[in-house]
């Protein structure tokens, strides 16, 4: 009987100290969370591109005016099939760099992670209301497309993006957005010099202070590939 009895005393003991364990760390868990702050939502789906054109080249190539607004406010538009920077009109903008930026608008993906009204309440929550992060596309009948920037998922992994007038969020690479935040140094080259044919390089010279500090020769066998 006394066996029995310690028996019970035992189990009751053991029973009180799980109940408490368990209580204290359900109260921990919930002490250490941040009220403020809510997890991302799973994705819905995703999407190869958000701009409506997406991969379409032949609908792409009917794009004439791009806006940026980012660090800087960046207009390019085409002109006798020729793009132009009409924020800084003394910029040597490339064509080659415009596609790249186009391919890019084309390649702009990401998860859905909300649909259905997009109220100025839940352009706040995620950051959309008022961003200055955002990049306007006018196709040649007028149409616009602007894709707004947001804020960043609570792991920081992922920011949101909003194609206006849409019903629908997603999160994409930060990376992504980062590519389309244009600035002048995007649409310049990057050559020192130039010329097509490095291979006729005879001399190069680097001065310093005014000085010569370097120089390079190479005298040309004429026959490619051979050392100089």
């Amino acid at each position: 009987m006394k066996q029995y009895k310690t028996t019970l005393i035992a189990l009751a003991l053991i029973l009180v100290v799980l109940g408490g364990y368990f209580a204290i760390r359900h109260f921990d868990v919930r002490d250490k969370k941040d009220p403020a702050r809510t997890e991302a939502p799973d994705p819905i789906r995703t999407t190869d591109s958000i701009f409506p054109f997406g991969k379409d080249a032949e609908a792409a190539s009917k794009i004439v005016k791009i806006e940026c607004n980012a660090w800087d406010r960046i207009v390019l538009e085409q002109s006798n099939g020729a793009w132009r920077c009409t924020s800084y009109p003394d910029l040597d903008v490339l064509d080659k760099n415009v596609s790249s930026i186009i391919r890019t608008m084309q390649s702009c993906g990401g998860a859905l992670i909300y649909e259905g009204p997009v109220t100025e309440e839940k352009q706040a929550e995620f950051g959309l209301l008022d961003s200055e992060k955002r990049i306007t596309v006018t196709m040649r009948d007028g149409t616009e497309y602007c894709v707004i920037f947001g804020g960043f998922t609570t792991d920081g992994y992922y920011c949101y993006m909003w194609l206006e007038g849409d019903s629908a969020i997603y999160r994409c690479d930060p990376g992504f957005r980062d590519n389309l935040m244009l600035n002048k140094a995007d649409l310049i080259t990057k050559d020192l010099f130039n010329f097509s044919d490095p291979g006729q390089i005879t001399r190069i010279t680097v001065l310093r202070g005014g000085e010569r500090a370097m120089q390079l020769s190479a005298t040309l066998s004429g026959v490619v590939g051979a050392d100089r």
